[in-house]
Formats: C-alpha cells, structure tokens, sequence
C-alpha cells in the first residue's frame, strides 16, 4: 500500500489550512472561529470525492479459479440475517461476471446468503470466517482468513471483489497481508461498477455514500496500513 496514497486527502486537507490561518492572522480573525468552518467545508469536499477517484484499477488479467468476495453492511429481519443491497449486488455482479475458469468463491456471510442456489449449483462456495454479530471482522482481518483459505486451497491467484469504494482497500490489504503469508499470490482487480448502499445496514457507516466516503478516506484506509498484521484469523471458519 502506498503510503501518499493513503494520506493525500489529510496532505491536501494540512496544504488548504496553511494559508487560511496565515490569512486569519495577518487580518486578526479569530481562528476559533474560522477552524470549525474550514473543517465542516474540508469534510463536505470529502465526502462528495466522485467515486472515480477512489477506484482501485482494474487488473488485465481476470482469470482466477478462486474469487474472493467481500460483503458489505448486510440487513436483519428479527434474527433472519438479509443480505441488503449491497450483498446483492456483488452476490449477482460475480455470478453474472466470473470467468468461466472461476469454480470457487470464498465469501463473507452477506454475500453467502445472496447467492442463489440454483445459479451457483456448479461453483465450490466455502466462508471466508465464521460469521458472529458480536464479533466484528474488519477488512484486514478478513484479508488475512481470505489467504489462510486460499493457501488451504492449494491456490495462488484471486479475485478480489468487493463494494467499489471499499476496492482498493481491499486490494492494498491482500497486498499487504500478502507479502507475509502468500508471498507468491496474485491478486486480480475487476472493475466493479458503482454499488448501492444498503440503507438498513446493520453497520451504520455503510448506509450513505457521503458518510462512507469520508470514513473510508480519512479513517478506514489510514488505520488499515497502519494497524499491525493479523497472526490468526479472528473467526476461523467452520464449513
């Protein structure tokens, strides 16, 4: 992962503060008051980023026995788990997209219950991790129970796919977690379309484009780079 990548926002949002306090100074404004403004205006531009520029780019190659499918935000009805918008859209996405050398999907449990049975009937559908409310997997986490299961698989060459905002996180994490545990894997980038977001998601972060958005940039992708990495899978799977 490449570090200015991750911290051009923060840069930009330190390079447009410069010379708002020098101004507020030579003019003898009160910065007290000016700071808040700049701030609220800072994360506005933020969370309107176009989506573009947050897209991971697409890899030439798209073959890959093995597809890893992140989900993102599923819904529940009582203690019925649903997939929400999200989940199946990339559920459906890698159906209708997998090439035809793709037999296995490893999934998070959103996607998992998005899949209809009769459309993937030919496909080898294996968990990612256990999937447990009270235990939250993060990206990072997940990345690393994805290559702990695809070294089970005896395979390496993946692809990633996950909600279009979340993409390139995604990739760099795989990367990362990678370099130690699969030194020798390839990690594949599709070009997923814009996603929806899942308005009842039980994560409420997931539920807005604006609000992700500013998370992913400013937070998510920040912590992930630098948050040590994984020594076991946080939820090891059981099926």
């Amino acid at each position: 992962m490449a570090a200015i990548k991750v911290f051009t926002p923060h840069m930009l949002g330190v390079v447009g503060l410069v010379p708002l306090l020098y101004f507020a100074t030579k003019n003898n404004l009160k910065i007290s008051l000016i700071l808040p403004v700049y701030v609220i205006l800072f994360l506005v531009a933020i969370g309107l980023t176009p989506r573009r520029w947050v897209h991971a780019t697409p890899s030439n190659d798209q073959n890959a026995a093995t597809a890893i499918v992140f989900g993102f935000g599923y819904e529940t009805d009582g203690a019925k788990l649903l997939p929400g918008a999200a989940n199946q859209f990339l559920a459906d996405w890698i159906v209708a997209n997998r090439n035809a050398q793709t037999k296995t999907l490893l999934v998070q449990e959103g996607v998992l219950v998005a899949l209809n049975p009769k459309t993937v009937s030919q496909l080898d559908i294996k968990r990612i991790h256990a999937h447990d409310p009270t235990v939250y997997v993060n990206t990072l986490e997940a990345a690393f129970c994805a290559i702990q299961e695809l070294n089970g698989l005896n395979q390496k060459k993946a692809l990633l796919v996950s909600h279009d905002v979340q993409l390139q996180r995604m990739v760099w994490d795989f990367e990362r977690v990678g370099q130690r545990n699969c030194p020798d894997c390839v990690f594949l980038v599709p070009a997923i379309p814009n996603t929806p977001f899942p308005v009842n998601s039980v994560h409420l972060q997931t539920r807005n484009q604006f609000v992700y958005t500013i998370l992913e940039l400013l937070i998510l992708r920040p912590r992930d780079l630098l948050t040590p990495l994984p020594s076991q899978c946080k939820a090891p799977a059981t099926l």
